[in-house]
């Protein structure tokens, strides 16, 4: 029997703390402090971006929108669920006022639809 949908349901979006920051409430808004240190910790304590620049693995690792419309067009995917990477590590956040600051978190998706109109991909959820 040939698959006449196909669904992805572990998608996953990079949060780069360069652009969440914007979304951050005071006292954190603005202050360019919070950019010197990853704003989740890592889960494991590998850094995956040095790893695979070291092993050659990504030229470029810009995961936009439409990179991801790109990639389920090509591979027939009809959607696709998508979860955090890096804020998958929330509850390792030791520092309590930070957590609660974490609107990020909290509210996503303000930050992934200006990712995708940034990236001329319209809406996310066009493809549900």
């Amino acid at each position: 029997m040939k698959l006449k949908r196909i669904l992805d349901g572990d998608g996953h979006i990079i949060e780069r703390d360069t652009e969440l920051f914007e979304y951050l409430d005071k006292p954190y808004a603005g202050n360019d402090t919070l950019l010197g240190y990853p704003f989740f910790p890592t889960l494991d304590g590998y850094n995956r971006g040095a790893m695979m620049a070291r092993l050659g693995i990504h030229k470029s690792y810009d995961i936009t929108p439409q990179v991801w419309l790109d990639v389920l067009d090509k591979a027939g995917i009809e959607s696709t669920v998508l979860y955090p990477t890096a804020g998958l590590a929330f509850a390792m956040i030791q520092d309590p006022a930070w957590a609660v600051a974490q609107q990020l978190v909290r509210r996503p998706l303000p930050w992934q639809e200006q990712a995708a109109a940034r990236h001329g991909a319209g809406s996310a959820s066009r493809r549900a």
